[in-house]
This record gives C-alpha cells, structure tokens and sequence, in this order.
C-alpha cells in the first residue's frame, strides 16, 4: 500500500504552494474522519474537492431497486470531487453517492475556485493537476471494463487491480488490506457475495488466491 513517491510528491507540492497563497485559511479546511462513518452525501453540486491525507475510502451509489455499488476506492494523495470543476453537474434524484471510511482518514477540503485560481498562477502545478484528473479517468475505465467482463471473471481482475491500487507485495504474492472483505468485494464487482464465495473457493483450487482469512493473498501474475 506503499504510494508511489512521485504521486506523493506533485500533491505534496500542490499543498505547499496553496499554503503561500493569501487568506489559503479561508479556502482550506482539515478534517479526521473516523473508521466506518460517511464524509458527505453527494446530493448536490459541490464547491470543493478534497484531498486523501492519509486512510483509505469507498465511493458508495446507492440507487432505488438496485444493490448497492462501490464505483471506486480513495487511497493517500487523491484528489475526490473532480466533477465540481465541471459547469454543468448532472443530478440524478434517485441516486445517492456516499463516501464511508473503510479506516481512519485525514483529509483536505479545497475550494474548488481557489484551487483553479491558485493554480492558475502556477503553469507547472496546473499541468500537474491535470494529469492527476487524467490518472482518475484511466482508473474509472479500468474498472468498467472489469465490470464489463463475465461474473465468474470479475474477482480475479478486480484482486489483480485492487492489488496494484492498493496492495503491497511479498516476492511473488501480493497481500491486500484486511478492509476488504468479501462483501465489500461484493459490491465493487457488481455482484451477490455468494457469487463472490464460489469465485473465492474457485480461485483458491487453481492456486491464484493463498488463503482464507484476512489478509487476502494472492499470486501476482502481472
């Protein structure tokens, strides 16, 4: 679950900059979430975005008739909220997003005008946050298309991507958080946890996944 320095780095560095910008306590605020406990409902268009200091948590759609979903995991050094910089926010009254902590976290609420204009100011740290907005859309496709794929084959891409996002490898293994649990993994993969236990038992006969209890462990074969 090591992040990657760089990615550390250009957020780290974003931070600093905001930092020397004037009256910056107006437009940032801190705030400790604790484990289990939602960050904000999602019912409205947002004015901030914020930043994962530290812990980790799911984004949560709720829709009426249908299982609940996890559409993506927030790790350190994430920026959560990109859709506030778009000018026209569809709302879909039927559905709500929810972001729970799946441990204790730390985070940055940014206002989402200061940032723009602060970085505005700063043609490096502004390209900078691009590719942060670009890293976030090739993690959303990467994980429509393991929703894309057959169930039966969804856990196994889903433990290999959860692996690199959030894992941390031991030679040919990697171990993943003990938080996912295989109702959490349920959700992300768009299926029953039943359906979760075969493919579970399943994988584990053919060798891919090391054991039965948490910490999952699993062979890496990328």
């Amino acid at each position: 679950m090591d992040i990657s320095h760089s990615k550390k780095a250009n957020v780290e560095a974003i931070i600093t900059f905001l930092k020397q910008v004037p009256s910056y306590e107006d437009y940032i605020q801190y705030r400790s979430i604790k484990k289990n406990t939602s960050l904000f409902r999602q019912e409205s268009k947002k004015k901030t975005v914020f930043v994962m200091l530290t812990g980790y948590l799911a984004v949560e759609v709720h829709q009426e008739g249908e299982k609940n979903q996890i559409t993506t995991f927030v790790t350190p050094a994430d920026f959560v909220g990109i859709h506030a910089f778009s000018k026209e926010v569809h709302h879909d009254d039927g559905k709500e997003v929810i972001i729970n902590a799946l441990t204790d976290a730390e985070i940055l609420v940014i206002d989402k005008e200061f940032l723009l204009t602060a970085l505005s100011m700063h043609p490096t740290l502004n390209d900078i946050l691009l590719g942060i907005i670009a890293e976030i859309f090739q993690r959303h496709y990467a994980i429509m298309n393991i929703v894309a794929k057959k169930p039966t084959e969804r856990l196994k891409e889903a433990l290999l991507f959860l692996g690199e996002e959030l894992g941390e490898k031991k030679g040919e293994n990697i171990l993943l958080p003990t938080f996912l649990s295989q109702g959490i993994l349920a959700k992300f993969c768009r299926t029953s946890q039943g359906n979760i236990s075969k493919e579970f038992k399943r994988l584990q006969e053919e060798g891919f996944i090391k054991n039965s209890k948490k910490p999952l462990i699993f062979k890496n074969i990328r």
